[in-house]
């Protein structure tokens, strides 16, 4: 669509999967990169030009019954592409293969015209629900729900994990993709499901995630760049948040709806329909500065932010 809401193209992408399309906008060549299930299982990145027609595509594809489940993606401001995913078995990218007798998070590293610059397992463990940021040093942030011991480098760093799902972890990695830390939020208290990570222009993480108790509410947080956490505020009860995105003051921009209390700090709102969205922005100490709520929406609708 164009700025008016306008339609402009419309592109069918034989995904069989739908829940499972991830596509972003690349800034530098202006082309939008869709990430889905293709006919055959397979993972295809397709690029989009601006007048609907493909710039190139490529897929991931599993070899002899590979598994290759759900992935998320990030384009950094350099127009590089980034796809976190996990997988067991054999897989490959145009040239580059990996393989695993597990199941293992991959990263792959591509330039804006597709060509792969690194493809590689990081961490073995059965995931769900993962995404992927990276910051203005091409730091790599990789959050997930794991089932299982997660092991990186052959170390177990989950040592306490048993084999139910284990939510809220984190993993970094530096620009070579060599292991940084991890944080686990269910072994500190708090068991939560990110919705989504992003990096400031202070080069801290923040987060929104979804909490796993009778309060049906979602949290924020923020890390600092050694795996440091700097707040944690839970918003209220009934809530649920949508998307993330930080300002160039690295102010927090979150979507989402809530139904009941809004709470951030000292400062509350009500519902006034049975679902409200609302439009929350938070300074980088996790304040208040700006709420907007629009009324009786349906539960289902996402916000979105630019």
């Amino acid at each position: 669509m164009d700025k008016n809401g306008q339609p402009q193209w419309l592109k069918y992408l034989d995904s069989q999967n739908h829940s499972h399309l991830t596509l972003k906008l690349n800034n530098i060549t202006y082309e939008t990169i869709v990430v889905h299930p293709d006919e055959e299982g397979f993972v295809r990145i397709t690029a989009v030009h601006e007048n609907g027609t493909t710039a190139w595509q490529e897929s991931i594809v599993g070899l002899d019954g590979s598994s290759l489940p759900t992935n998320d993606l990030y384009i950094h401001e350099n127009g590089e592409i980034f796809i976190a995913g996990h997988f067991s078995g054999v897989i490959s990218y145009q040239e580059a293969e990996i393989q695993t007798q597990t199941y293992s998070l991959f990263i792959l590293r591509i330039q804006p015209d597709g060509a792969v610059t690194t493809f590689q397992p990081v961490a073995d463990c059965a995931m769900i629900d993962h995404r992927v940021t990276v910051d203005q040093d091409l730091n790599v942030y990789v959050s997930s729900d794991i089932n299982g011991p997660l092991v990186v480098n052959g170390d177990t760093l989950n040592t306490e994990s048993s084999w139910n799902w284990e939510r809220g972890n984190l993993l970094k990695f530096d620009s070579s993709l060599v292991f940084q830390w991890y944080y686990n939020m269910e072994l500190q208290g708090t068991e939560v499901t990110f919705i989504e990570i992003e990096t400031g222009l202070d080069k801290n993480l923040c987060a929104i995630g979804q909490l796993w108790d009778e309060s049906y509410s979602s949290i924020v947080t923020k890390f600092s760049p050694d795996g440091m956490q700097v707040f944690q505020k839970v918003l209220g009860q009934n809530v649920t948040v949508s998307s993330l995105d930080m300002s160039s003051e690295s102010h927090l921009l979150i979507t989402g709806h809530f139904w009941g209390t809004l709470k951030v700090g000292n400062d509350s709102i009500l519902s006034y329909g049975n679902t409200d969205q609302f439009v929350l922005e938070m300074d980088e100490d996790g304040n208040l500065v700006d709420l907007f709520q629009t009324w009786n929406v349906d539960w289902f609708d996402r916000g979105l932010v630019n």
